[in-house]
């Protein structure tokens, strides 16, 4: 025959949390979601300031003020008198 032993289980007191209300579950979303938004803004910033940076590191481009060697479509406004009058 199988002997059956007990399971003990032992119930320990906690102090009680408070409450959170939907206001505070909001809140705190809102936090999380303003820090990932506050920090994609400032990754962003920076890629921007170093795609800038290394454009105007390279000898051919119009930051640095040397000319590409690159074929230009040289396009122009309409000169005034090719304008019809409306």
């Amino acid at each position: 025959m199988v002997q059956i032993q007990p399971v003990l289980v032992r119930v320990v007191e906690a102090p009680p949390t408070h409450e959170l209300s939907f206001g505070g579950i909001l809140l705190q979303a809102l936090g999380l979601t303003g820090l990932v938004v506050v920090g994609s803004i400032l990754l962003g910033a920076l890629l921007g300031a170093l795609f800038v940076w290394l454009r105007a590191r390279r000898p051919s481009n119009a930051f640095n003020g040397t000319g590409s060697e690159r074929i230009r479509l040289q396009l122009e406004p309409p000169s005034p008198r090719l304008r019809r009058a409306g």
